[in-house]
């Protein structure tokens, strides 16, 4: 019996905040944009606009800014879609980043 990709789904992402963690900077970017990709493919929107927060984190502390703005963009109006009330954080993100 082989295992359901949904057994490892969350692999990715911590992969990716260990990568970030010692310092690997491009390869954990691409785990965590390659575990966005995987959770819109399962079709998982809320763990995709989380992940896509964290991106986010990530990309501002690399000193990316623009970037950062755009993965809180993209959850933000998922969370929205979604009703979902962590929404209101990215949204305070992207307004720290305003008035920063």
């Amino acid at each position: 019996m082989s295992p359901s990709p949904r057994d490892g789904r969350f692999s990715l992402t911590t992969r990716a905040k260990a990568l970030l963690g010692v310092g690997r900077s491009a390869e954990g970017i691409e785990c965590m944009s390659d575990a966005v990709d995987m959770f819109f493919a399962m079709d998982e929107h809320y763990e995709a606009a989380d992940v896509l927060s964290q991106l986010g984190t990530a990309h501002l502390r690399l000193g990316h800014p623009a970037a950062a703005r755009d993965c809180w963009l993209r959850s933000v109006h998922l969370l929205t879609d979604l009703a979902h009330p962590d929404a209101a954080d990215v949204r305070a993100k992207l307004a720290a980043m305003v008035s920063g």
